[in-house]
């Protein structure tokens, strides 16, 4: 079974939710490429000292292809696009309220010596549909690069260690941080993962059913237009997330997945320059826990 999540804006190179660096492991269908399609809702969100709250949706399309040099190297490649309308009041309600995220994801592995070496690349545009939809809004600050390098060694027959450096938005603003953990199977059907910032434990009930509970960090940030495209901002978003979810592969070409999720610990970040470009009006917004609930469809092929 394939190890999945629900979605984090996009494809990121450095989260479990694009190629995982350890699907390898999980991954037992054969095939080598992915269609997906997710969806998912934010219920209504309060934001704290009654400043007002936020609703969303989300959307997530990708296609990922695997192409193997030979048997211990090859590359993994992903085209995304995620969509995320925003329905919100109080503070929030100058900000355009569509929010995009296009990329492509490239993965390059080989075998070493003593275990795999991993390194990956995530350029991507996101903002705003405003300034998708019109050329001459376009910027570097609507353009963002990821990037991961990790090794993965195998300890004994059932644990695995993998460590590395990762540059990433899911904290909300672009940081390099360290992407550590170790990957132990104790049986043939159950999977634990432990690590930073992502830990995950599936258990695989058949050939085809599996439940997953997992824990990491979910966030972007945009470049957004106010709606007469007066003012613009970077739009920042970053929470943690604790999700369950339950997978099923009907056949071998498609599998099902529907989770839960709670989000803790999110934050909003605005700050709109002024018409004469020499003050910024900075909202910083903490919210309440929120629940999500979604869906994700994949075919491989």
């Amino acid at each position: 079974m394939v190890a999945v999540t629900d979605c984090c804006y996009g494809v990121e190179i450095c989260s479990p939710t694009a190629i995982s660096y350890y699907e390898s492991i999980t991954n037992t269908s054969g095939h080598k490429n992915k269609l997906a399609f997710s969806r998912y809702d934010l219920e209504s969100t309060h934001f704290d000292n009654s400043l007002g709250g936020i609703e969303s949706k989300g959307y997530d399309i990708s296609i990922q292809w695997h192409q193997k040099a030979s048997n211990e190297n090859g590359v993994r490649w992903a085209i995304f696009h995620n969509y995320t309308p925003l329905n919100t009041s109080g503070l929030l309600e100058p900000v355009h309220s569509h929010l995009h995220k296009f990329g492509t994801l490239v993965q390059l592995y080989a075998q070493l010596t003593r275990g795999r070496i991993f390194l990956g690349f995530n350029p991507a545009i996101s903002a705003s549909s405003n300034v998708m939809k019109d050329p001459e809004q376009y910027n570097r600050k609507a353009l963002q690069l990821a990037g991961s390098i990790h090794y993965e060694s195998a300890l004994s027959n059932n644990l695995t260690s993998l460590f590395g450096l990762c540059s990433d938005n899911r904290f909300g603003f672009k940081r390099l941080y360290p992407k550590v953990g170790v990957h132990w199977k104790p049986t043939t059907n159950w999977h634990l993962v432990l690590g930073y910032p992502d830990s995950r434990l599936q258990q695989d009930l058949s050939k085809r059913i599996s439940w997953i509970a997992s824990a990491e960090p979910v966030g972007n940030n945009w470049y957004v237009l106010d709606k007469q495209k007066k003012f613009d901002s970077n739009y920042v978003y970053r929470a943690y997330r604790l999700r369950l979810g339950l997978e099923w592969k009907t056949v071998d070409s498609l599998s099902l997945h529907f989770w839960i999720s709670r989000r803790y610990s999110q934050r909003y970040r605005l700050a709109f320059l002024q018409e004469n470009g020499s003050n910024q009006i900075r909202k910083n917004i903490n919210a309440r826990a929120s629940t999500v609930f979604g869906m994700k469809t994949s075919l491989f092929f």
